[in-house]
Protein backbone atom coordinates (compact mmCIF):
# COMPACT_ATOMS: atom_id res chain seq x y z
CA UNK A 1 0.00 0.00 0.00
CA UNK A 2 2.93 2.55 0.96
CA UNK A 3 5.03 3.69 3.67
CA UNK A 4 3.72 6.99 4.32
CA UNK A 5 2.36 7.70 7.53
CA UNK A 6 -1.31 7.72 6.44
CA UNK A 7 -0.99 4.72 3.78
CA UNK A 8 0.84 2.56 7.03
CA UNK A 9 -2.20 3.52 8.96
CA UNK A 10 -4.72 2.16 6.00
CA UNK A 11 -2.53 -0.83 5.42
CA UNK A 12 -2.78 -2.09 9.45
CA UNK A 13 -6.36 -1.23 8.98
CA UNK A 14 -7.60 -3.24 6.07
CA UNK A 15 -5.23 -6.45 7.23
CA UNK A 16 -7.25 -6.02 10.52
CA UNK A 17 -10.21 -5.72 9.50
CA UNK A 18 -9.94 -8.49 7.21
CA UNK A 19 -8.76 -10.97 9.47
CA UNK A 20 -11.31 -10.19 12.23
CA UNK A 21 -14.33 -11.01 9.24
CA UNK A 22 -13.39 -14.80 9.87
CA UNK A 23 -11.81 -14.07 13.65
CA UNK A 24 -12.72 -13.23 16.59
CA UNK A 25 -11.78 -9.48 17.20
CA UNK A 26 -9.90 -10.36 20.41
CA UNK A 27 -7.80 -12.88 18.53
CA UNK A 28 -7.36 -10.52 15.51
CA UNK A 29 -6.09 -7.41 17.57
CA UNK A 30 -3.75 -9.76 19.91
CA UNK A 31 -2.41 -10.53 16.61
CA UNK A 32 -1.98 -7.16 14.88
CA UNK A 33 -0.83 -5.38 18.01
CA UNK A 34 2.83 -6.89 17.95
CA UNK A 35 3.13 -5.84 14.23
CA UNK A 36 1.52 -2.48 14.93
CA UNK A 37 4.04 -1.70 17.84
CA UNK A 38 7.33 -2.72 15.94
CA UNK A 39 5.77 -0.05 13.23
CA UNK A 40 5.74 2.29 15.74
CA UNK A 41 8.97 1.57 17.04
CA UNK A 42 10.30 1.26 13.63
CA UNK A 43 9.01 4.68 13.03
CA UNK A 44 10.45 6.62 16.07
CA UNK A 45 13.90 4.72 15.30
CA UNK A 46 13.87 6.61 11.29
CA UNK A 47 12.84 9.59 12.69
CA UNK A 48 14.57 10.02 15.73
CA UNK A 49 11.68 11.40 17.41
CA UNK A 50 8.95 9.79 19.49
CA UNK A 51 5.80 10.71 17.22
CA UNK A 52 2.25 10.36 19.85
CA UNK A 53 -0.14 10.93 18.01
CA UNK A 54 0.70 8.63 14.87
CA UNK A 55 1.02 5.80 17.31
CA UNK A 56 -2.54 6.81 18.78
CA UNK A 57 -3.79 6.29 15.31
CA UNK A 58 -2.26 3.62 14.61
CA UNK A 59 -2.95 1.54 17.84
CA UNK A 60 -6.60 2.78 17.33
CA UNK A 61 -6.99 2.11 13.65
CA UNK A 62 -6.34 -1.69 14.45
CA UNK A 63 -8.53 -1.44 17.50
CA UNK A 64 -11.87 -0.32 15.41
CA UNK A 65 -10.97 -2.07 12.56
CA UNK A 66 -10.92 -5.20 14.37
CA UNK A 67 -14.62 -4.38 15.89
CA UNK A 68 -16.51 -3.01 12.29
CA UNK A 69 -14.39 -6.06 10.42
CA UNK A 70 -16.30 -8.44 13.01
CA UNK A 71 -19.68 -6.93 11.57
CA UNK A 72 -19.14 -8.22 7.59
CA UNK A 73 -20.16 -11.35 7.74
CA UNK A 74 -22.33 -14.04 10.45
CA UNK A 75 -19.07 -15.69 11.62
CA UNK A 76 -16.96 -12.57 12.35
CA UNK A 77 -18.28 -11.88 15.93
CA UNK A 78 -20.17 -13.63 18.79
CA UNK A 79 -22.87 -10.94 18.53
CA UNK A 80 -24.27 -12.06 14.94
CA UNK A 81 -24.26 -15.89 16.08
CA UNK A 82 -26.23 -15.06 18.89
CA UNK A 83 -28.61 -13.32 16.10
CA UNK A 84 -28.97 -16.08 14.02
CA UNK A 85 -29.74 -18.82 16.60
CA UNK A 86 -32.38 -15.88 18.27
CA UNK A 87 -33.77 -15.18 14.85
CA UNK A 88 -34.70 -19.13 14.45
CA UNK A 89 -36.09 -20.06 17.83
CA UNK A 90 -38.47 -16.58 17.78
CA UNK A 91 -39.33 -17.20 13.97
CA UNK A 92 -39.19 -20.98 13.90
CA UNK A 93 -41.69 -20.69 10.22
CA UNK A 94 -39.22 -17.99 8.58
CA UNK A 95 -36.38 -18.18 6.30
CA UNK A 96 -33.46 -18.04 8.01
CA UNK A 97 -30.87 -15.47 7.25
CA UNK A 98 -27.94 -16.87 5.12
CA UNK A 99 -23.79 -16.42 5.08
CA UNK A 100 -24.47 -15.13 1.94
CA UNK A 101 -26.91 -12.68 2.18
CA UNK A 102 -26.10 -11.28 5.83
CA UNK A 103 -22.17 -10.73 3.58
CA UNK A 104 -24.37 -8.74 0.94
CA UNK A 105 -25.14 -6.27 3.44
CA UNK A 106 -21.93 -6.64 5.99
CA UNK A 107 -19.58 -5.95 3.86
CA UNK A 108 -20.11 -3.01 2.17
CA UNK A 109 -21.56 -1.66 5.62
CA UNK A 110 -18.76 -2.38 7.08
CA UNK A 111 -15.98 -1.13 4.44
CA UNK A 112 -17.71 1.97 4.25
CA UNK A 113 -17.62 2.34 7.63
CA UNK A 114 -13.90 1.53 8.17
CA UNK A 115 -13.10 4.18 5.33
CA UNK A 116 -14.84 6.68 7.67
CA UNK A 117 -13.02 5.52 10.62
CA UNK A 118 -9.77 6.22 8.67
CA UNK A 119 -10.58 9.22 7.42
CA UNK A 120 -11.41 10.22 11.11
CA UNK A 121 -8.08 9.20 12.11
CA UNK A 122 -6.14 10.78 9.89
CA UNK A 123 -8.15 14.11 10.05
CA UNK A 124 -7.91 13.77 14.25
CA UNK A 125 -4.47 12.71 14.40
CA UNK A 126 -2.30 12.79 11.32
CA UNK A 127 -3.38 16.16 9.99
CA UNK A 128 0.03 18.42 8.80
CA UNK A 129 2.46 15.40 10.30
CA UNK A 130 5.65 14.99 8.27
CA UNK A 131 6.01 11.42 6.13
CA UNK A 132 9.01 9.22 6.25
CA UNK A 133 12.13 10.87 3.92
CA UNK A 134 12.23 8.58 0.64
CA UNK A 135 15.44 6.22 1.50
CA UNK A 136 13.04 5.43 4.25
CA UNK A 137 10.66 3.58 2.32
CA UNK A 138 13.39 0.84 1.42
CA UNK A 139 13.86 -0.26 4.82
CA UNK A 140 10.09 -1.60 4.70
CA UNK A 141 10.71 -3.22 1.86
CA UNK A 142 13.17 -5.44 3.30
CA UNK A 143 11.28 -6.23 6.04
CA UNK A 144 8.65 -8.01 3.51
CA UNK A 145 11.62 -9.71 2.22
CA UNK A 146 13.19 -11.11 5.09
CA UNK A 147 10.01 -13.19 5.78
CA UNK A 148 10.53 -15.04 2.64
CA UNK A 149 8.44 -17.50 0.55
CA UNK A 150 5.23 -19.05 1.90
CA UNK A 151 5.41 -22.50 3.30
CA UNK A 152 4.13 -25.54 2.14
CA UNK A 153 1.30 -25.12 5.63
CA UNK A 154 0.73 -21.71 5.06
CA UNK A 155 -0.41 -22.33 1.60
CA UNK A 156 -2.54 -25.33 2.83
CA UNK A 157 -4.47 -23.34 5.51
CA UNK A 158 -4.96 -20.65 3.27
CA UNK A 159 -6.52 -23.08 0.36
CA UNK A 160 -8.78 -24.54 3.00
CA UNK A 161 -9.83 -20.94 4.57
CA UNK A 162 -10.50 -20.03 1.13
CA UNK A 163 -12.91 -23.12 -0.12
CA UNK A 164 -14.65 -23.05 3.27
CA UNK A 165 -15.79 -19.17 2.98
CA UNK A 166 -16.82 -20.45 -1.11
CA UNK A 167 -18.44 -23.38 0.43
CA UNK A 168 -20.13 -20.68 3.10
CA UNK A 169 -21.29 -18.24 0.76
CA UNK A 170 -22.57 -20.36 -1.83
CA UNK A 171 -24.45 -23.17 0.55
CA UNK A 172 -27.99 -21.67 1.29
CA UNK A 173 -30.41 -20.62 -1.46
CA UNK A 174 -30.60 -16.57 -2.10
CA UNK A 175 -33.38 -14.75 -3.70
CA UNK A 176 -32.58 -12.66 -6.56
CA UNK A 177 -35.68 -10.75 -7.69
CA UNK A 178 -38.26 -13.23 -8.61
CA UNK A 179 -35.33 -15.54 -9.37
CA UNK A 180 -34.13 -18.14 -6.96
CA UNK A 181 -30.71 -18.75 -7.44
CA UNK A 182 -29.67 -22.14 -5.32
CA UNK A 183 -26.90 -23.34 -3.12
CA UNK A 184 -25.06 -26.19 -3.34
CA UNK A 185 -27.16 -28.01 -0.24
CA UNK A 186 -29.98 -28.52 -2.54
CA UNK A 187 -28.51 -30.59 -4.11
CA UNK A 188 -27.99 -32.80 -1.05
CA UNK A 189 -30.48 -35.41 -0.19
CA UNK A 190 -31.08 -33.82 3.16
CA UNK A 191 -30.46 -30.28 2.42
CA UNK A 192 -31.10 -29.38 6.56
CA UNK A 193 -28.18 -31.47 7.62
CA UNK A 194 -25.56 -28.88 6.21
CA UNK A 195 -25.22 -26.40 7.78
CA UNK A 196 -22.43 -23.43 8.09
CA UNK A 197 -21.14 -25.05 11.56
CA UNK A 198 -21.20 -28.48 9.56
CA UNK A 199 -18.75 -26.60 6.86
CA UNK A 200 -16.37 -25.54 9.67
CA UNK A 201 -16.09 -29.03 11.11
CA UNK A 202 -15.40 -30.44 8.20
CA UNK A 203 -12.99 -28.06 7.02
CA UNK A 204 -11.22 -27.91 10.82
CA UNK A 205 -11.26 -31.80 10.63
CA UNK A 206 -9.12 -31.90 7.24
CA UNK A 207 -6.11 -29.91 9.26
CA UNK A 208 -5.44 -33.03 11.45
CA UNK A 209 -5.64 -35.33 8.80
CA UNK A 210 -2.99 -33.40 6.33
CA UNK A 211 0.68 -34.03 6.68
CA UNK A 212 3.00 -31.35 7.96
CA UNK A 213 6.11 -31.12 6.10
CA UNK A 214 8.52 -28.97 8.06
CA UNK A 215 7.81 -31.14 11.47
CA UNK A 216 7.69 -34.93 9.72
CA UNK A 217 5.18 -37.72 11.61
CA UNK A 218 3.30 -34.32 12.37
CA UNK A 219 -0.11 -32.82 10.88
CA UNK A 220 -1.09 -29.24 10.10
CA UNK A 221 -2.74 -29.50 13.25
CA UNK A 222 -3.21 -31.04 16.67
CA UNK A 223 -5.05 -31.77 20.10
CA UNK A 224 -2.14 -29.91 22.13
CA UNK A 225 -2.82 -27.18 19.66
CA UNK A 226 -6.43 -27.39 19.54
CA UNK A 227 -6.86 -27.92 23.44
CA UNK A 228 -5.81 -24.33 23.45
CA UNK A 229 -8.57 -22.90 22.48
CA UNK A 230 -11.12 -20.91 24.22
CA UNK A 231 -14.05 -23.63 24.67
CA UNK A 232 -15.70 -21.66 27.51
CA UNK A 233 -17.31 -19.40 25.34
CA UNK A 234 -19.48 -22.23 24.42
CA UNK A 235 -20.97 -22.20 27.61
CA UNK A 236 -21.16 -18.62 27.63
CA UNK A 237 -23.20 -18.97 24.50
CA UNK A 238 -25.51 -21.28 25.77
CA UNK A 239 -26.02 -19.62 29.61
CA UNK A 240 -26.78 -16.77 27.04
CA UNK A 241 -29.36 -18.85 25.01
CA UNK A 242 -31.06 -20.19 27.71
CA UNK A 243 -31.44 -16.86 29.07
CA UNK A 244 -32.92 -16.06 25.87
CA UNK A 245 -35.70 -18.61 26.17
CA UNK A 246 -36.10 -17.76 29.22
CA UNK A 247 -37.22 -14.64 28.57
CA UNK A 248 -39.74 -15.48 25.75
CA UNK A 249 -41.47 -18.53 27.90
CA UNK A 250 -41.60 -16.78 30.88
CA UNK A 251 -43.73 -14.42 28.96
CA UNK A 252 -41.56 -11.15 30.00
CA UNK A 253 -40.14 -10.65 25.88
CA UNK A 254 -43.34 -9.67 25.64
CA UNK A 255 -44.42 -8.09 28.42
CA UNK A 256 -41.38 -5.63 27.61
CA UNK A 257 -42.59 -5.76 24.35
CA UNK A 258 -45.68 -4.41 25.28
CA UNK A 259 -44.20 -1.31 26.97
CA UNK A 260 -42.25 -0.75 24.01
CA UNK A 261 -45.11 -0.97 21.90
CA UNK A 262 -45.32 2.90 21.67
CA UNK A 263 -42.75 2.71 19.06
CA UNK A 264 -44.24 1.13 16.41
CA UNK A 265 -45.77 4.31 15.48
CA UNK A 266 -42.53 6.20 14.74
CA UNK A 267 -41.41 6.23 10.99
CA UNK A 268 -39.10 3.14 10.22
CA UNK A 269 -35.88 5.79 9.71
CA UNK A 270 -36.29 7.02 13.48
CA UNK A 271 -37.31 3.35 14.87
CA UNK A 272 -33.91 1.84 13.83
CA UNK A 273 -32.10 5.50 14.70
CA UNK A 274 -33.20 5.16 18.49
CA UNK A 275 -32.28 1.08 18.77
CA UNK A 276 -28.96 2.34 17.21
CA UNK A 277 -28.21 5.02 19.30
CA UNK A 278 -29.29 2.45 22.52
CA UNK A 279 -27.42 0.16 21.56
CA UNK A 280 -24.49 1.79 20.44
CA UNK A 281 -23.84 3.23 24.44
CA UNK A 282 -25.28 0.73 26.22
CA UNK A 283 -22.21 -1.19 24.30
CA UNK A 284 -19.97 1.30 25.73
CA UNK A 285 -21.11 0.17 29.33
CA UNK A 286 -21.76 -3.19 29.14
CA UNK A 287 -20.65 -6.77 27.34
CA UNK A 288 -22.02 -6.70 23.85
CA UNK A 289 -22.11 -10.37 24.12
CA UNK A 290 -24.54 -10.16 27.03
CA UNK A 291 -26.66 -6.56 25.70
CA UNK A 292 -27.42 -8.76 22.16
CA UNK A 293 -28.51 -11.63 23.88
CA UNK A 294 -31.19 -9.46 26.70
CA UNK A 295 -32.11 -7.32 24.04
CA UNK A 296 -33.04 -9.21 20.57
CA UNK A 297 -35.92 -11.09 22.52
CA UNK A 298 -37.12 -7.89 23.67
CA UNK A 299 -36.81 -6.38 20.22
CA UNK A 300 -38.70 -9.48 18.14
CA UNK A 301 -41.73 -9.14 20.44
CA UNK A 302 -41.81 -5.38 20.20
CA UNK A 303 -41.34 -6.10 16.19
CA UNK A 304 -44.66 -8.61 16.36
CA UNK A 305 -46.63 -6.75 18.76
CA UNK A 306 -46.30 -3.45 16.57
CA UNK A 307 -46.03 -5.43 12.57
CA UNK A 308 -42.79 -4.29 11.88
CA UNK A 309 -40.47 -6.75 9.92
CA UNK A 310 -38.30 -8.44 13.11
CA UNK A 311 -35.09 -8.00 10.88
CA UNK A 312 -35.45 -4.47 10.73
CA UNK A 313 -35.10 -4.12 14.18
CA UNK A 314 -32.60 -7.23 15.14
CA UNK A 315 -30.05 -6.76 12.64
CA UNK A 316 -29.59 -2.86 13.48
CA UNK A 317 -29.35 -3.50 16.89
CA UNK A 318 -27.42 -6.85 16.56
CA UNK A 319 -24.28 -4.64 14.42
CA UNK A 320 -24.89 -1.36 16.78
CA UNK A 321 -23.99 -3.88 19.98
CA UNK A 322 -20.52 -4.06 17.99
CA UNK A 323 -19.56 -0.44 18.13
CA UNK A 324 -18.39 1.03 21.40
CA UNK A 325 -15.70 3.06 20.63
CA UNK A 326 -15.31 5.46 23.00
CA UNK A 327 -14.17 3.43 26.56
CA UNK A 328 -11.41 0.96 27.06
CA UNK A 329 -14.08 -1.06 29.28
CA UNK A 330 -16.58 -0.98 25.66
CA UNK A 331 -14.92 -3.87 23.62
CA UNK A 332 -12.10 -6.32 24.14
CA UNK A 333 -9.94 -4.61 21.17
CA UNK A 334 -10.09 -1.18 22.95
CA UNK A 335 -9.15 -2.91 26.33
CA UNK A 336 -5.89 -4.95 24.59
CA UNK A 337 -4.59 -1.92 23.03
CA UNK A 338 -5.16 0.79 25.98
CA UNK A 339 -3.11 -1.83 28.23
CA UNK A 340 -0.30 -0.79 26.28
CA UNK A 341 0.25 2.49 27.71
CA UNK A 342 0.18 4.49 24.76
CA UNK A 343 -2.87 6.12 24.35
CA UNK A 344 -4.87 7.69 26.61
CA UNK A 345 -8.69 7.77 27.61
CA UNK A 346 -8.82 11.10 26.20
CA UNK A 347 -7.81 9.81 22.99
CA UNK A 348 -10.13 7.25 22.77
CA UNK A 349 -12.70 9.36 23.83
CA UNK A 350 -12.05 12.38 21.32
CA UNK A 351 -12.18 9.70 18.44
CA UNK A 352 -14.77 7.17 19.98
CA UNK A 353 -17.65 9.55 20.70
CA UNK A 354 -17.11 11.03 16.36
CA UNK A 355 -17.16 7.27 15.12
CA UNK A 356 -20.27 6.07 17.86
CA UNK A 357 -22.40 9.34 16.39
CA UNK A 358 -21.02 8.37 12.39
CA UNK A 359 -21.34 4.86 13.01
CA UNK A 360 -24.87 5.51 14.08
CA UNK A 361 -25.87 7.18 11.36
CA UNK A 362 -24.19 4.96 8.25
CA UNK A 363 -26.03 2.20 9.97
CA UNK A 364 -29.73 3.74 9.96
CA UNK A 365 -29.04 5.15 6.48
CA UNK A 366 -27.70 1.76 5.21
CA UNK A 367 -30.32 -0.29 6.59
CA UNK A 368 -33.13 1.76 5.11
CA UNK A 369 -31.75 2.24 2.07
CA UNK A 370 -29.75 -1.15 1.18
CA UNK A 371 -30.67 -3.21 4.10
CA UNK A 372 -34.54 -3.41 2.92
CA UNK A 373 -33.77 -4.76 -0.55
CA UNK A 374 -30.88 -7.43 0.97
CA UNK A 375 -33.35 -8.52 3.14
CA UNK A 376 -36.82 -8.44 1.19
CA UNK A 377 -38.19 -6.26 3.57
Amino acid sequence: IGSDYHKILFGLMLATYLISMWVSNTATTMMMLPTTLAVIARIEELTGQRNNKIGVAMLLGIAYAASIGGTATLVGTPPNLIFLSQFKAAFPYDAPVSFLQWSLFGIPFSFGYLLICYILLVFLNMKGKMNLQPHHHDIFKKELESLGKMTFEEKTVTILFSIMAILWFSRADIQIGSTTVHGWSSLMPHPDFFQDGTVAIFMATLLFLIPSKSKKGEMLMDWESAKKLPFGIILLFGGGFALAKGFSSSGLADWLGMQMHGIGALPDFLIILVICIFMTYLSELASNVAITQLMLPVLAAVAVGADIPPLLLMIPATIAASFGFMLPVATAPNTIIFTGEKLTVKDMLKAGFWLDISGILWLTVMMNLFGRWVFGM
